[in-house]
């Protein structure tokens, strides 16, 4: 579904291209960019935090909001050897943003292979998502984009 929505949309601004030239333009639309860090263990545990700008819902009624945040196997599809289940622990807001807390415990044995996040598909007003995920051996952080095919890394 994003690979669709991309097609269309990333282009040239002014001759720039704006999915490789992304740090250019990342301060211009900070209202419509959620936050989620992705925190993997060795023992297997997930913790997963989730900020999303009050702007990306449009007018969607607060109770909305929480269900469709506290829908945590709907958000996150893991795919892993054996199936693993996640859940949400908290969801908090603001005047201006919501808050989620995720938790997953896929066990030593059982090796995840790929978190998918759908909030592009729920969300229409979701341009962005910025994306941290630490392992004990890695920690990477990128942006997805709506308008650009692959992920970006250059953001600052």
């Amino acid at each position: 579904m994003i690979a669709i929505l991309s097609l269309g949309a990333c282009g040239k601004d002014n001759g720039v291209d704006y999915c490789d030239n992304h740090y250019g333009f990342h301060t211009d639309h900070l209202d419509t960019i959620a936050e989620l860090s992705i925190e993997l263990t060795d023992s297997g545990d997930l913790d997963g935090r989730l900020m999303m700008p009050q702007a990306v819902f449009g007018d969607m009624a607060e109770s909305d909001i929480r269900k469709l945040l506290g829908d945590a196997e709907s958000t996150f599809v893991l795919q892993s050897e054996v199936p693993c289940r996640i859940s949400v622990t908290n969801i908090s807001s603001t005047d201006r943003k919501f808050e989620a807390q995720y938790a997953a415990n896929c066990g030593t044995d059982n090796k995840l292979g790929r978190i998918s996040v759908t909030l592009f598909d729920q969300l229409d007003g979701l341009e962005e998502v910025v994306a941290s995920v630490t392992t004990s051996a890695t920690s990477k952080r990128f942006a997805i984009s709506r308008q650009c095919d692959a992920p970006i890394f250059r953001l600052d």
